[in-house]
């Protein structure tokens, strides 16, 4: 089972600030705009592109733990219309 964590910080593509989504094998980022934005910004946006990429690759999806167990709690710009950076590693 694949642990993904939830974190805010920079890009290992650039220098601006991101949210993102990282486990073992598994990265996703999404651009913090300049607007003020919750924390939860772009959570189900990257854990949607994550498994979507996951299914185009024929890998499992229902091995992971996700940071919230609970989808529903989440501020309303946690599904954010924004491009996401997703990197699986297969040999992970």
């Amino acid at each position: 089972m694949k642990q993904i964590q939830f974190e805010g910080g920079i890009s290992r593509h650039g220098d601006h600030g991101v949210n993102f989504l990282i486990a073992d094998g598994i990265y996703a980022e999404i651009r913090i705009p300049e607007e003020n934005v919750s924390e939860d910004y772009g959570y189900l946006t990257m854990k949607r592109a994550i498994q979507d990429e996951l299914a185009k690759r024929g890998l499992p999806t229902d091995d992971i733990r996700w940071w919230y167990d609970d989808d529903d709690n989440l501020e309303p710009d946690a599904i954010a219309d924004a491009p996401v950076l997703v990197e699986i590693d297969e040999e992970d």
